[in-house]
């Protein structure tokens, strides 16, 4: 059944140029496309972190503006919630959410 509503392949993987349309009119060349993986730290802009001396997790913020967020239709609940997440703790960081289309 998977090969007929393929809800494991996400609009990058399905077409391959999308990306590269993306990066020629977004506001920044460096869009950083987000993994499954990345979704709960880069996201987020995190890179890491430390302990400071009370034993408080202080984080080192990355250098990326602009996040490609590229979900499988699967996995789009827990994208959405991340995203909100990230847009709610940062501001100023940009992201670009696509999401392919099924069963049209």
């Amino acid at each position: 059944m998977i090969d007929f509503v393929p809800l494991h392949l996400s609009a990058t993987v399905k077409s391959p140029d999308l990306l590269v349309w993306i990066q020629s009119w977004a506001p920044l060349s460096t869009i950083t496309p987000l993994s499954p993986t990345d979704w709960f730290t880069k996201g987020h802009s995190l890179c890491g972190g430390y302990q400071n001396s009370t034993g408080m997790w202080i984080p080192i913020e990355g250098d990326d503006l602009w996040f490609l967020w590229d979900p499988a239709p699967g996995a789009g609940a827990t994208v959405v919630q991340e995203l909100g997440i990230s847009r709610h703790k940062r501001t100023h960081l940009g992201h670009i959410f696509i999401y392919p289309q099924l069963l049209t």
